[in-house]
């Protein structure tokens, strides 16, 4: 929103009613006269006014700066006019997509206005709404509504209730209320806002055309109400036509929009003429890459899909990317459904369904890493969809850069499946959703050489009919080094590996609530897989006393744990309690993964009130900001240091149980890290040994096994609590270290530590 002064002229009227050609007429024709220095920069604020509104952004920045230059020199005696000009600098950068430089000026305007004695009408109100819509372009919509709502409590206090000030607020505010997802607001807000505007406005006013594409796409979104959606855009196409530049980008806005419909309606000739009307406005427009070209190459792309033209969706869909990424910042959350059109196959044998490159060729680099160590897959957006994930390996005859590929060549290594809960009283988990990042460890006892690794995030929102699994895949080359000499398997065709009518693909998450969940795919290959048993730890001896120094004492020790995990993998009796945060003492402590970590609902059934969050995954603000969160962030890898924080986790707990309130214990999959704290707390004041507490754990949750590493280390800890037991028998309380709490107000500081490597 731009301030214009209160000089009243034709020029004013006629840029109100939308007849800017006549009104620059009106504006050009004072300067060549006579006049004095405030009048000339009233006059080069309003023509930049005029530009601003025409697209002209060049024009519109070269008069501010005129006008603001002479303004500076008078701001003593005329403040508002000054920091009008300030908000016009800022709401042209932020046509230019400059939005750092746009908060700038918006935040000297302000700051001008506020040091006025008594800012006149809306001015204040003007600035707060043009900051809460460089926010909302940021993404940021918390902070866009909270100005927003500032602005509009400001606006009704000073101005009459048809004033068209409220009509942009409550415009932004049903925008804002839109991208949260909440329908009914947004509608509400429109609404409100096209009152004023037919009050007040003619009919054929481009206010009336933008307010109606607004409330056509709320329509378009919720019940494909499609038909009031048409009505909504062609009245505003009808007036920007008449009233706007034939090159304006809102006409261009309106053609995307009834491309989106034509789309949705299986449209598609439509469809593509409108996107292509809209493309050809935003090419020649001064702003080349305006952002909504990204969004009519990105639907374009659905269309070519939709018709099986791929070749032409890839094309489509990266310049879309392309347009985006030049116009908003790499973590833009409008780049999510550009990276996943880009990255989506639905077909279970395409040829893209390998390793999904387009009409690309394999990567050109090859990385080394050494057997037993880590890799990390990083995702250009998060996981955002509800989904589980696989990953698969397979072996190059050479190099990994000319193999393709192809054959029954394929092993899995590892996996993120959903959780159901047996009852059917709560909705599945996905501990895959949101995560930005995936970190696996290349096994040990693959061979050296160098292969392809494939992740695979299969998103199940839309999931509940054949085809409607979508699957987001990703390859690189790695070379591995000092391998072991394992045979992996079993061994699988990419594609081939599923047909599509599998029970983890063709699957409801929603209605009735799913009781249980099958992950797609082979089982883990035998032969590579990190199990806690007896033979990994002769397969591992050398490591651990080597690089752990384990002795022979506690080797030993660590195949007793392990014939505890074999047993209860054979015990059906000891299998349940996966799908749900394990009850390991009644009424206190339970454990579980990331999922229910970051379920509100089911948190607050259990009535959990504090949560040991021991992730490299911070949990979201809502989460922090409701539950006491002690978050231990470390990865889950055998040199990880996890004893140093067992007296910081015990005295949690211990303070927990004091209060008679629950917590919650969790890592990403509730298996190595979180089992490893509570194993802690139990041999601590629960237990006499390991053994009992694990035998106590396994019972609870029997998917509980910590990794060879840290059940050292809690060998280590038992030793050393029986060591001090022997050597002081009146035992001292522990004394309460220093924690990391978070809540709202330390949020922000991070984690303590960040330990291993990714």
């Amino acid at each position: 929103m731009s301030d214009k002064t209160d000089t009243h002229t034709l020029g004013d009227y006629l840029a109100e009613i939308g007849d800017y050609e006549r009104a620059q007429y009106y504006y050009d024709e004072p300067i060549e006269q006579d006049l004095n220095e405030h009048e000339k920069g009233v006059m080069f604020n309003n023509l930049g006014w005029l530009h601003e509104h025409k697209a002209s952004y060049t024009l519109a920045l070269e008069n501010y700066k005129q006008s603001l230059k002479i303004q500076h020199e008078q701001k003593k005696e005329y403040p508002l006019d000054y920091a009008a000009t300030l908000n016009n600098m800022g709401m042209v950068y932020y046509a230019k997509h400059d939005p750092e430089t746009a908060l700038n000026y918006f935040r000297q305007s302000l700051s001008e206005k506020r040091r006025m004695a008594e800012p006149p009408h809306d001015s204040i109100g003007i600035t707060l709404n043009n900051i809460g819509l460089t926010y909302q372009w940021m993404g940021d919509f918390e902070k866009a509504l909270k100005n927003y709502t500032e602005a509009l409590k400001s606006q009704k206090e000073k101005l009459p209730e048809n004033h068209p000030s409220l009509t942009t607020t409550y415009s932004n505010i049903g925008t804002t209320f839109y991208q949260l997802g909440k329908t009914d607001e947004a509608l509400e807000a429109y609404d409100n806002a096209l009152q004023i505007c037919n009050n007040i406005l003619f009919p054929d006013h481009p206010c009336i055309a933008r307010i109606n594409v607004q409330i056509g796409r709320v329509f378009e979104t919720i019940g494909h109400e499609y038909i009031p959606a048409i009505s909504h855009y062609k009245q505003a196409l009808d007036i920007q036509l008449a009233r706007l530049p034939k090159d304006h980008p809102d006409i261009a806005a309106t053609y995307v929009r009834l491309g989106s419909v034509a789309c949705l309606r299986g449209n598609y000739q439509s469809a593509i003429e409108n996107y292509t009307l809209a493309l050809d406005i935003y090419s020649s427009n001064l702003i080349q890459n305006y952002p909504n070209s990204a969004v009519a190459y990105n639907d374009m792309g659905l269309v070519h899909e939709n018709e099986g033209n791929y070749a032409q969706a890839l094309e489509a869909y990266k310049k879309a990317k392309d347009s985006f990424l030049k116009t908003y910042p790499s973590t833009h959350h409008m780049l999510r459904t550009v990276y996943e059109n880009l990255g989506r196959v639905e077909n279970v044998n395409d040829p893209n369904f390998r390793c999904y490159n387009g009409a690309g060729g394999n990567a050109p680099n090859t990385y080394s890493v050494e057997a037993g160590k880590q890799i990390t897959f990083h995702a250009d957006s998060d996981l955002y969809h509800i989904g589980v994930l696989n990953v698969y390996m397979a072996k190059a005859p050479g190099k990994a850069i000319d193999f393709d590929g192809a054959g029954q060549v394929w092993f899995k290594i590892y996996e993120i499946t959903a959780h159901a809960d047996p009852t059917g009283k709560n909705g599945p988990t996905y501990p895959a959703t949101a995560l930005t990042s995936v970190t696996f460890t290349i096994p040990k006892n693959v061979p050296t050489g160098e292969y392809l690794v494939r992740i695979e995030h299969i998103a199940l929102h839309n999931a509940q009919q054949h085809g409607g699994a979508q699957f987001y895949i990703a390859c690189a080359q790695i070379a591995v080094i000092n391998g072991g000499n394992g045979t992996p398997g079993p061994l699988v065709s990419i594609p081939g590996v599923y047909t599509g009518h599998e029970p983890g693909i063709i699957f409801n998450p929603y209605w009735p609530i799913p009781t249980s969940y099958t992950q797609p795919g082979p089982t883990i290959s035998a032969d590579t897989m990190m199990r806690s048993n007896v033979w990994m730890i002769d397969k591992l001896e050398y490591y651990l006393t080597k690089d752990l120094e384990a002795t022979s004492e506690e080797i030993d020790y660590l195949k007793r744990l392990c014939t505890l995990k074999t047993n209860t993998r054979s015990d059906p009796r000891k299998r349940l309690g996966a799908r749900l945060p394990s009850i390991i003492i009644d009424d206190f402590l339970y454990h579980g993964d990331l999922g229910h970590a970051r379920n509100m609902n089911l948190l607050n059934e259990l009535a959990i009130k504090h949560i040991i969050s021991v992730c490299d995954i911070q949990l979201d603000k809502e989460i922090i900001d409701n539950f006491n969160v002690l978050w231990i962030n470390i990865d889950d890898t055998l040199s990880v240091d996890i004893r140093k924080h067992f007296d910081r986790t015990n005295q949690f707990l211990l303070n927990c149980k004091e209060k008679g309130e629950k917590v919650l214990v969790h890592c990403q999959m509730g298996i190595s890290r979180s089992s490893s704290i509570v194993l802690a707390y139990l041999i601590k004041f629960h237990h006499e040994n390991l053994v009992d507490a694990y035998d106590h754990l396994l019972n609870r949750r029997h998917i509980a096994a910590p990794n060879f590493g840290f059940f050292l280390q809690l060998i280590r800890y038992e030793k050393a609590l029986n060591s001090d037991k022997t050597d002081n028998k009146d035992s001292i309380p522990i004394k309460s270290p220093q924690t990391l709490l978070i809540s709202p107000a330390t949020a922000s500081n991070g984690p303590e530590n960040n330990e291993g490597n990714s």
